[in-house]
């Protein structure tokens, strides 16, 4: 499982995010709107099912669009409505939302590379495979663990 925030949460406007996921034996690529009206609920906008595994996700670099490699060698441009773009091979200029962290076992907590701490409620998982920041100001992340998404609010 992997994530891409495509928009940030602001006051004005629910955050937008990119997830592949499986479903039963079958790759996906789903992209959710989070409400934050509806309790943070997420909703599907978008999805595609795939021949094989995702490896890796970057947003392109004018924000238009999700740089998707599949398989070992292949990397494909979606639109934000998950339309196959037409491209040339490999992503050039991207970003990437996903933050480099450290976890704390002990506190189940996990302190953010650019010195923002956040404490967290793990309630028995195991250490996140990425953390996104969701909202613009800092306040909502997005957790991704092997098989599960979940939000965080720091504190």
């Amino acid at each position: 499982m992997s994530a891409q925030v495509l928009k940030q949460q602001d006051k004005n406007q629910n955050a937008v995010v990119a997830v592949s996921k499986n479903s039963g034996n079958r790759p996906i690529l789903v992209i959710y709107e989070v409400e934050k009206e509806r309790e943070y609920h997420f909703s599907a906008l978008h999805s595609v099912a795939l021949k094989e595994q995702i490896q890796e996700m970057k947003i392109n670099a004018d924000g238009d669009g999700l740089w998707v490699r599949i398989g070992q060698e292949r990397w494909v441009l979606f639109s934000n409505e998950l339309e196959v773009q037409k491209n040339k091979g490999e992503p050039s200029f991207t970003h990437s939302t996903r933050q480099s962290f450290q976890y704390e076992e002990t506190s189940k907590s996990v302190i953010i590379d650019d010195g923002h701490r956040m404490t967290l409620d793990l309630s028995g998982k195991v250490k996140p495979l990425e953390i996104h920041r969701l909202s613009a100001n800092g306040s909502l992340w997005l957790i991704v663990y092997k098989d599960d998404v979940v939000l965080a609010k720091s504190r």
